[in-house]
């Protein structure tokens, strides 16, 4: 991979690039159409999504030693985060038309790193964006957004 394969990303800053435009838009998740009985109930709506990471490079031989090369490799981590995060609940509050709906990333608490198991080239992260009742009161019906983001540091 060539600088000139990522536009607007530089090489030499960050060894994996992440490939989640899809005509110019940002990964979206689309849970579709929810029972609000069922959220009402406590149940959730579960909606895998993938982050294609391209060219990654972890893996590197240190010299240092010419009689004894060794291999070495980088760790990553992945920290999702939002600013709309809803206190003492490891959710997302949404904007929109429906109301005390809250959006999850399973296995993922926001603002904490988790470890990825990632190899040199081309990776493929899946994970399952929720939907649930935010608090006490009823879930309403109508649209809503959330906005997570997330860095990928490597060490």
């Amino acid at each position: 991979m060539n600088q000139n394969d990522c536009i607007g990303k530089t090489l030499k800053r960050w060894p994996i690039f992440v490939d989640h435009y899809k005509g110019g838009t940002a990964t979206i998740v689309d849970f579709g159409q929810l029972s609000l009985s069922q959220l009402n109930d406590g149940d959730s709506k579960y909606k895998n999504f993938d982050l294609n990471l391209k060219g990654c490079k972890l893996t590197s031989i240190d010299n240092s030693d010419p009689q004894n090369p060794t291999t070495v490799t980088k760790t990553a981590t992945i920290t999702f985060d939002g600013v709309s995060k809803i206190a003492g609940q490891n959710l997302l509050a949404t904007t929109g038309s429906a109301a005390n709906v809250a959006v999850g990333i399973k296995d993922i608490t926001f603002g904490t790193p988790a470890n990825l198991n990632l190899r040199d080239g081309d990776n493929t992260l899946t994970y399952s964006a929720f939907v649930k009742k935010a608090g006490a009161a009823a879930v309403t019906a109508g649209d809503f957004t959330t906005i997570s983001t997330f860095e990928i540091a490597y060490q």
